[in-house]
């Protein structure tokens, strides 16, 4: 991954002394700010999302290690990282292939893969298959460092307990058991020998994990809420 430096010519600089960009927990400016970009400092793109009104996001890590969503309204920072993504929205503006909206596990254009995706209020639903032979729903989740199963995947896989490890979330903290699943596989895009977390969180039964970075930062992710696409570039 390329990591830029926001350090410009003289006019760029006089910016940088106004206040920093915030980067939100998710893609929602009524979601909590997890910190305050400053434009002299360096950071990471990891993915970008076109939101329901058609306006950009980004995933960023910065150098304290903090990951967070900034808005495209930050028109120096976004300048940048719309030129890191710039070969994804490109793409995206040209009519999909006619069998896309019918596909149900997604296909490759080029070595970008796109996968439909569906919509539960503000989560991201994606069908995510296990070892070739589980199909499950996950919700797409960028603040989670780790992918999270269901027992009921667990049990049916026979997934082997490797310790635990502490989840921290909204509803505070949990153990949960720690697993390795020898393939994960979303679309035609997939990951071999993935670290998962086993814990039931969602009350919705339809609903069975968190598809995590572990997974994603494999990949370059944009996410088409209108068309509801989700695509993937291997790195």
């Amino acid at each position: 991954m390329n990591a830029f430096d926001a350090h410009g010519d003289a006019a760029d600089a006089e910016t940088s002394k106004a206040s920093g960009a915030k980067l939100f927990a998710t893609a929602d400016e009524s979601s909590e700010v997890l910190a305050t970009f400053q434009k002299q400092e360096r950071y990471v793109p990891l993915a970008e999302i076109l939101g329901s009104d058609g306006t950009k996001w980004y995933l960023i890590k910065i150098d304290t290690g903090t990951i967070g969503w900034m808005k495209e309204s930050d028109k120096e920072a976004a300048r940048k990282l719309d030129s890191y993504f710039r070969p994804v929205p490109v793409e995206l503006s040209s009519p999909p292939p006619r069998d896309l909206p019918s596909s149900t596990s997604g296909s490759s254009l080029g070595n970008r893969i796109a996968v439909p995706v569906e919509s539960n209020g503000s989560s991201v639903i994606v069908r995510v298959t296990f070892n070739g032979s589980l199909t499950a729903n996950l919700a797409l989740d960028t603040g989670a460092t780790t992918t999270v199963v269901s027992r009921r995947i667990a049990r049916s896989l026979r997934l082997a307990s490797l310790g635990s490890r502490m989840m921290v979330g909204i509803g505070g903290s949990v153990v949960a058991p720690v697993a390795r699943i020898e393939s994960v596989k979303v679309g035609d895009a997939e990951v071999s020998n993935l670290q998962v977390s086993i814990h039931d969180f969602s009350p919705d039964s339809r609903v069975e994990g968190l598809l995590g970075l572990n997974f994603l930062n494999q990949f370059e992710v944009s996410l088409d809420s209108r068309k509801r696409q989700l695509f993937l570039t291997p790195r």
